[in-house]
């Protein structure tokens, strides 16, 4: 990949995101795999698309890191935004602020919102259980070839319900 953002030897094809591997400048290792460095990097291949379209040169990407971001759970999160450090509600806020002004249209904005501020409110975490298909019913013995266990496994189990982290389930098998 050269640091224009292009395949070796494929000038006319671009890599950026998750599928890119950028080195940064000074540090020798790669760029992490952020929606920052997604973002950046697909906005300097446009340009470099431009620029080829023109019939210019295309320039290297250059990453500006504008700080990194997590939630750690309902209501705490963790910014370190240049010199500025945040946890916990502040850190909370400046996430939710940050995200939802970087939403594209004031509906999807406040329907963003609207969620957020519901499931902090309310605590509603999404909870999906895989049960089989409909009318199948409980079942006394395993099909063939499975014992007990897998099928009990096969019924009904947990699934990741976002940040909040694992949605406990019971099988009652």
């Amino acid at each position: 990949m050269t640091p224009a953002l292009q395949v070796d030897g494929h000038p006319g094809v671009f890599v950026v995101g998750d599928f890119a591997e950028i080195p940064q400048p000074d540090a020798g290792e790669p760029l992490p795999m952020l929606a920052q460095v997604a973002i950046q990097s697909g906005r300097q291949a446009g340009r470099n698309i431009g620029a080829l379209l023109r019939e210019d040169i295309p320039q290297p990407f250059r990453y500006k890191d504008l700080g990194t971001m997590a939630t750690v759970g309902r209501g705490f999160a963790v910014a370190d935004i240049g010199p500025v450090r945040l946890s916990g509600q502040p850190g909370f806020l400046a996430w939710l602020v940050v995200h939802i002004a970087r939403i594209a249209g004031m509906r999807t904005r406040a329907l963003a919102l609207t969620n957020r501020v519901s499931g902090y409110l309310f605590r509603n975490r999404p909870v999906r259980l895989i049960v089989g298909p409909r009318g199948s019913g409980p079942r006394t013995a395993p099909r063939p070839g499975m014992t007990q266990e897998q099928e009990g496994d096969t019924r009904c189990r947990s699934e990741w319900s976002g940040w909040a982290g694992w949605a406990p389930t019971w099988s009652g098998g």
